[in-house]
């Protein structure tokens, strides 16, 4: 198992095309500034201020904040950071506060400003009608996520961009705060579902609005077993043909509630057995569902052949005799189903 122990290639690849992400860390991830003596723009370095941003103190939220806005100033006035606030300032209790500047950020700095080091090779994009694979550790993905929480992402905080049909990556996107949700049902698909291939009815954009306002089925998911959310990061709009299937990840949290009553309730032991490449075996599938202003529009022959498509891309594997098909989970408001 040594092979998958260290990134390949061993030195990171710069690159910055179309068809890749584009990394913080790139040496064309350049800014403006302007010399104070001449007034002349220069291009530097946004990996360098970032870097120097970053290593310092946290002691407060607001400190952090300002920070994120160093290296991200055209979004000063739009971006709304009262999730965070809240959180500092009325979720956590102070000794957890503590914890939290003092041990926590820092490791999530050094673990960001570590992605020339772990993420060496260029990541493509999944764009639309592409078939295409990726594989990432744990590692380098908690790498990815600790960076779409600094907002580092270049070219990705506005739909004007190249990236205007992939969903947002940078977590302090939103001037909507987070809402609550309540669910009451036995069981789960998180917890029964195991050895089977479990549905997300995702959103067209996956995650919906897990970095937002978004708090059910979907962003549920993505917030138990966050490496959910680094497939926001290289995955371009669903088309009707499409799915995302997304195997390895793990859970890390528990909750309690649906929507308005959601609410994290401790941390989870994840037991679920690993494969060969050390991958959780925990598969998920993302497929989007139309919506429909009507009831009736549902069952105009096209809708209908357009969800049944949809349903096929996510479940069947032509690869794999029938026999050998794992079952189908899903999980709906009140109640989990599965069907073989």
């Amino acid at each position: 198992m040594e092979k998958f122990l260290f990134p390949h290639p061993a030195k990171f690849r710069d690159t910055w095309d179309d068809v890749h992400v584009k990394m913080p860390c790139s040496s064309w991830n350049l800014f403006p500034v302007e010399d104070e003596e001449t007034r002349e723009r220069q291009n530097k370095s946004r990996w360098q201020l970032i870097t120097e941003t970053l290593n310092k103190e946290f002691t407060n939220q607001s400190e952090l904040k300002n920070a994120i806005l160093k290296y991200n100033a055209s979004n000063a006035k739009k971006w709304d950071f009262t999730a965070l606030n809240l959180y500092c300032t009325k979720v956590l209790e102070p000794d957890s506060a503590e914890h939290l500047f003092d041990s926590l950020l820092p490791d999530m700095v050094q673990l960001a400003l570590r992605a020339s080091e772990l993420c060496t090779k260029p990541i493509p994009l999944l764009k639309s009608g592409m078939n295409h694979s990726i594989t990432m550790s744990q590692e380098q993905v908690a790498c990815l996520l600790a960076n779409a929480f600094f907002c580092t992402f270049p070219r990705r905080n506005s739909r004007k961009t190249e990236y205007y049909n992939y969903p947002d990556i940078n977590f302090f996107s939103s001037q909507t705060p987070l809402t609550k949700l309540h669910i009451t049902c036995e069981g789960t698909i998180e917890d029964d579902g195991y050895g089977m291939l479990q549905v997300d009815f995702a959103n067209q954009y996956v995650g919906g609005g897990v970095t937002s306002a978004g708090l059910v089925q979907e962003e549920i998911r993505f917030l138990i077993n966050p490496e959910l959310i680094v497939s926001r990061l290289f995955t371009e709009a669903l088309d009707h043909n499409e799915c995302l299937i997304i195997t390895g990840t793990q859970q890390y949290s528990k909750y309690t509630g649906y929507a308005q009553t959601y609410q994290w309730s401790g941390s989870y032991q994840d037991t679920t057995p690993r494969d060969g490449w050390q991958r959780r075996c925990t598969e998920i599938v993302a497929i989007d569902a139309l919506q429909f202003k009507s009831f009736l529009e549902q069952f105009r022959p096209e809708k209908i052949n357009r969800e049944l498509n949809k349903a096929y891309c996510g479940f069947a594997r032509p690869e794999d005799q029938s026999q050998n098909l794992a079952a189908v989970g899903y999980r709906e408001l009140g109640m989990w189903c599965f069907w073989g």
